[in-house]
This record gives structure tokens, C-alpha cells and sequence, in this order.
């Protein structure tokens, strides 16, 4: 006697199918998980890459910030040195033989109230606010 003589026909067919059908999914999990798990190797060297570039960038960043630094103290104490000598270059009767002309105290004003003035209209520089429509 045969194991399968002794299931009916229909049976056996479905014994069969969800034996196919077992050995796929068996396959298809053992398949996701190698390319998960592959997947998980490569995501993690994109990582270890990442951090030596952002290590790198860093050590780049602090080796420019410090070089600003040094370059702002220079300045400061050009600046102090200059400032200190000015009244030696500037005297007083210079000051006073200084004059600001009445042209660009008006466009000193307007500009800094935000106005734009009177625009002209043609070469005569007539005024456009004449009235007209």
C-alpha cells in the first residue's frame, strides 16, 4: 500500500499545490531577508562614509574659523592705532574749511526718509505733478 492510495485524488492535488505553494514562500523569506540583510551592509558603509566626510568638513571648518580669528585681532589693533593718530591728521581749520553743499544735504534727507523726490518730465525738468490727467 501506497501513502498515497490511501488519500482521495483531491486531496492529493491540494497536498501538492500547498506543497509547491510552501516551498515559493520558504524561498521568497529566505531571499527578502539576504537582500535586507544585504541592504543593511550597505546602508551601514553610506553611514561610516558619511561621518568621515562630516569629520573631515569639520577639522576644515575649524581650521578656517581660526584662521578668522587670528585676522580680526590684527585688524582691531591696526584699527586702534589709526583711530589714536586721526586728530593728528585732521586739524581743527580743516574741519572748519569743510563744506557740505545745500544739494546734498536735500538728497541726504530724502534718502534717508524712503522719498524718491520729483521726477522730471522731459529735458526741461518740469515737474510730472503739473495736474494733468
Amino acid at each position: 500500500m501506497n501513502l498515497f492510495s490511501i488519500i482521495p485524488a483531491p486531496y492529493r492535488v491540494v497536498a501538492v499545490i500547498a506543497l509547491i505553494a510552501s516551498t515559493y514562500i520558504f524561498g521568497w523569506i529566505r531571499g527578502s531577508d539576504h537582500q535586507l540583510t544585504n541592504q543593511k551592509i550597505i546602508d551601514q558603509n553610506v553611514a561610516v562614509k558619511v561621518l568621515e566626510k562630516k569629520v573631515i568638513q569639520r577639522e576644515i571648518t575649524e581650521r578656517v574659523v581660526t584662521k578668522y580669528v587670528d585676522r580680526i585681532q590684527i585688524v582691531k589693533q591696526k584699527g586702534d592705532t589709526v583711530i589714536k593718530r586721526v586728530p593728528t591728521y585732521i586739524t581743527r581749520n580743516d574741519d572748519a574749511n569743510c563744506t557740505i553743499p545745500d544739494s546734498f544735504r536735500v538728497l541726504w534727507n530724502q534718502a534717508n526718509s524712503g522719498d524718491d523726490g520729483e521726477s522730471t518730465g522731459a529735458t526741461d525738468e518740469i515737474s510730472d505733478n503739473d495736474g494733468s490727467p
